[in-house]
């Protein structure tokens, strides 16, 4: 099924920058950004997969910045931000995905 989002009025001169882009609800969330003519600058730790996102991005005629890193580690995302800044484009959109699969238990018994 292809769904029209261009008359959802995202900002075309803009970056969206999506965690967890390589898989699931990340993956899904960029490749309709691209599809509404948004830049994507696609976070995630799985680089082969984020590799195949970002070609699926490059092929819907959008661009696609793809950063493979370790989001726990706040280095890494201290350099991903310096990679979207010079990009020159106003980050508008931010699609916080990332996080363990869901398989992963959690103990959340310190919370």
């Amino acid at each position: 099924m292809r769904i029209d989002v261009g008359g959802l009025g995202f900002d075309r001169d803009a970056v969206a920058v999506v965690t967890g882009a390589a898989n699931g609800i990340g993956r899904a969330t960029s490749l309709m950004l691209a599809a509404a003519g948004v830049a994507v600058a696609a976070w995630d730790l799985d680089g082969d997969s984020l590799r195949g996102v970002a070609r699926e991005i490059r092929s819907l005629g959008s661009e696609c910045h793809p950063y493979v890193a370790d989001l726990t580690d706040a280095g890494a995302i201290d350099d991903g931000w310096r990679s979207v800044a010079a990009l020159g484009k106003p980050v508008r959109y931010l699609v916080s995905n990332a996080g363990p699969p869901a398989s992963t238990p959690m103990d959340v018994g310190h919370v």
